[in-house]
């Protein structure tokens, strides 16, 4: 019963965006240009029954309006370490052609955590621009994006009140950079597993062509979790994109894929490589600090 209540909200009734959004994409509303077209004939020909008709449709439309506004478009249901997180999303999207289903539209956020049989209110509401639950099953992970285009995670003990964990900005799918204010360090937040690896990087950028040296190159986890990830040994076959990261003195490369196992960020060991830009075509070689120096920059 706890669950219904929770998921039925009448706060959104309160809520101007929430009626705009079900005023436009509500499949009840042909019923109120039904009501109008009962109620105009009904006046001409001058006949209770239209009237009557009418007043059911205009009821039954206020009706799927309450249902369309209280309850969420999408829930989810996150279980770590005996704790259990509830998401419920609430539409607040006025935009006529979005698909229903899109995920990147705005909506309400409420967070609730279940811990021993008692359930409590998890933080205040979120207004969010969108969300991505690639993750929601094979890692226990929901990423919602904030306004100002920063990402916040939810799941595997961050909820939405003692432990937020804000991601900040995507610079790739599950890589994100947050820069503390003091002291002003960017942190690379990558998703592996069912953790968040730490990485501290000046400067980060997606590669989408990278030549290695293959017969020197292997590939290690980006940090060892001891969870259901793919085996180091099966990333070269993996398709997945190559992230740059530049830290204090050397640079590192990462690889992150999707697979069956979910998110997967590895470190790539070689001997040489280079990145194609538009700007030209940058060459880097292992250097003694256990990264990459750059040695040649055919854009200069």
């Amino acid at each position: 019963m706890n669950y219904f209540i929770k998921f039925l909200w009448f706060g959104a009734l309160l809520k101007p965006q929430c009626w705009l959004c079900a005023l436009k994409r509500n499949p009840v509303m042909p019923a109120l240009i039904a009501a109008g077209l009962f109620y105009f004939f009904g006046i001409s020909a001058d006949i209770p029954e239209y009237l009557v008709s009418a007043k059911w449709l205009i009821g039954g439309w206020f009706f799927g309006m309450l249902l369309f506004i209280c309850t969420p478009r999408s829930r989810y249901k996150l279980v770590n370490d005996g704790k259990t997180l509830y998401v419920f999303i609430y539409d607040t999207c006025s935009k006529w052609k979005i698909s229903v289903d899109n995920a990147s539209h705005s909506g309400i956020v409420r967070v609730f955590e279940k811990n021993g049989g008692k359930w409590r209110k998890s933080g205040a509401n979120i207004i969010i621009r969108g969300y991505d639950d690639s993750l929601a099953e094979t890692s226990g992970f929901l990423l919602i994006r904030c306004p100002y285009s920063s990402w916040q995670l939810l799941g595997n003990g961050y909820n939405n009140d003692s432990s937020p964990f804000i991601l900040g900005h995507k610079i790739a799918d599950y890589a994100f950079v947050f820069t503390l204010k003091k002291p002003r360090v960017p942190k690379l937040y990558l998703l592996h597993g069912k953790k968040v690896v730490t990485e501290t990087a000046l400067f980060c950028e997606k590669c989408d062509y990278v030549t290695l040296d293959e017969e020197h190159t292997g590939y290690a986890e980006a940090e060892y979790t001891q969870l259901e990830t793919a085996p180091a040994c099966t990333i070269r076959q993996e398709r997945g994109i190559f992230l740059l990261a530049k830290g204090k003195d050397t640079f590192k490369l990462f690889k992150l894929i999707n697979g069956a196992q979910g998110a997967g960020a590895y470190r790539v060991y070689t001997q040489w490589f280079f990145v194609l830009k538009k700007d030209g075509r940058r060459t880097f070689s292992k250097d003694n600090k256990g990264g990459y120096a750059l040695i040649k920059n055919l854009s200069d």
